[in-house]
């Protein structure tokens, strides 16, 4: 191995990292693929984006279903309970990270294995969602089974784009972030159309079947930098970083932020449908809503590279909060309405794209010398989705406050003007940690 090859494998590495890597570096042949270039290395990047968009996108279109789950007779009696579907889905697939990317990392040859496994489970759970007669079922296939399946296909990525990127990390990271985006431009329409077309229990059959070709198409790409004998080593998570003031100062606004960050997501077609807006803006709005969470994520992972992610978390604060505050607070008209989708996806998808920096600083800096950054964006991961499954019975408590104003009938003036501030303060809220690390509060 040449010296240029030793300094990769060490680039932003924790000590523990260092320590368990001992082995993997005294055996690494000079065979060893280079990192952030090359075809092998950009092929797995396509790999994962093609997973990302597949699991995300779907779920990220969830407002489509429920504004047709609301029209349904099987599902009309239990309306209250819908956004649990989408809610439960969305935060089981964060909650999963710090149990499977510690397990993974122990076993990396595993790792194909968990993803087969993950998608047979996802194309199953759609079409146990078909056979739903009421929105229990849903809420067991649609929402648990989706999400533990889609867990499985999508957490291994991330080590292997570990492996294959360091100094581009955070751009490969936005990119395949960004896949998401992309399929939730994409997806809204094609799922309006099928269920609009053939209802919802042929939508489900057609679906599990585009997700086993992608599934299939995916895997190919995907393939260990490092062999998988010398990838194996003994993982031993350690937690004295998460008391930390640093770790916690960018966590705890992560886990508020993720109380309203995906509110609009679930939200935009419902509010559409009630301002009187046809199905197409409904439609559009959330399809704008994840394609400026594509560009975002592209931009944000981009300056993540080259500067400091606290200005970046802090700009996406900003512009995520006036969004919210200004765009949709006083959407009289569907142009602004389909404005506020795209400006809430690109600076919520700047700021989780800016992750990797935060998670490298907090590695670096940790006097405790136990955090690693698979564990910390586990765990940051997870945080998200704490925030994201409280987020679905909050949202119905929101719906059922007293309106603001009854001066105007649109944002404030409707029965969504208290969620739309509550959305406004979880995206300032989000930016609060950058704020007290730049200020050396801490």
């Amino acid at each position: 191995m040449d010296a240029s090859q030793d300094l990769e494998l060490r680039h932003r590495v924790s000590p523990q990292d260092q320590e368990d890597d001992i082995p993997d570096q005294m055996t690494v042949g000079s065979a060893l693929p280079p990192t952030d270039r090359g075809a092998n290395a950009w092929l797995v990047l396509l790999g994962a984006f093609m997973l990302e968009g597949l699991v995300w996108g779907f779920v990220y279109s969830y407002g489509v279903f429920q504004e047709f789950y609301s029209r349904t007779p099987e599902f009309e009696s239990s309306n209250a309970h819908l956004p649990l579907v989408g809610s439960i889905s969305s935060g089981l697939l964060f909650l999963c990270s710090p149990v499977l990317l510690p397990l993974l990392r122990q076993w990396p040859n595993r790792r194909k294995r968990c993803m087969v496994f993950g998608g047979i489970l996802t194309c199953a759970a759609l079409m146990g969602a078909s056979f739903a007669k009421d929105v229990t079922d849903l809420i067991a296939t649609q929402g648990v089974l989706l999400a533990l399946g889609g867990s499985m296909l999508y957490y291994p990525t991330f080590l292997f784009l570990d492996e294959w990127f360091v100094r581009k990390k955070a751009l490969a990271y936005g990119i395949c972030w960004g896949a998401s985006g992309l399929s939730g431009l994409v997806f809204p329409y094609i799922i309006s159309w099928l269920l609009s077309t053939y209802g919802f229990r042929t939508t489900f059959r057609v679906w599990s079947i585009i997700d086993l070709i992608i599934i299939a198409a995916g895997l190919l790409f995907l393939r260990p930098r490092l062999p998988a004998a010398q990838n194996v080593r003994r993982y031993r998570p350690r937690l004295k970083f998460t008391m930390k003031p640093l770790f916690l100062t960018f966590c705890v606004p992560n886990i508020l932020m993720g109380l309203g960050s995906y509110l609009p997501g679930f939200y935009l077609p419902s509010y559409a449908r009630s301002m009187g807006f046809s199905e197409i803006v409904a439609t559009t709005s959330v399809s704008l809503l994840n394609v400026g969470t594509l560009l975002g994520s592209i931009a944000g992972g981009t300056l993540t590279d080259r500067f400091s992610p606290r200005g970046i978390i802090i700009v996406s604060a900003l512009g995520s909060t006036s969004g919210a505050a200004l765009l949709w607070g006083f959407s009289a008209s569907s142009a602004l309405l389909c404005c506020f989708g795209f400006t809430h996806g690109f600076f919520t998808g700047c700021m989780t794209a800016s992750w990797p920096g935060v998670i490298g600083e907090i590695v670096e800096r940790d006097t405790t010398h136990t955090s690693d950054s698979s564990l910390v964006f586990a765990l940051f991961v997870a945080g998200r989705g704490i925030g994201n499954v409280a987020s679905g019975p909050l949202s119905q408590s929101l719906l059922h406050l007293p309106m603001l104003t009854s001066a105007f009938k649109f944002g404030y003036g409707s029965q969504y003007g208290p969620m739309i501030i509550f959305s406004a303060i979880t995206m300032a809220a989000g930016g609060l940690g950058a704020i007290i690390d730049m200020t050396g509060l801490i």
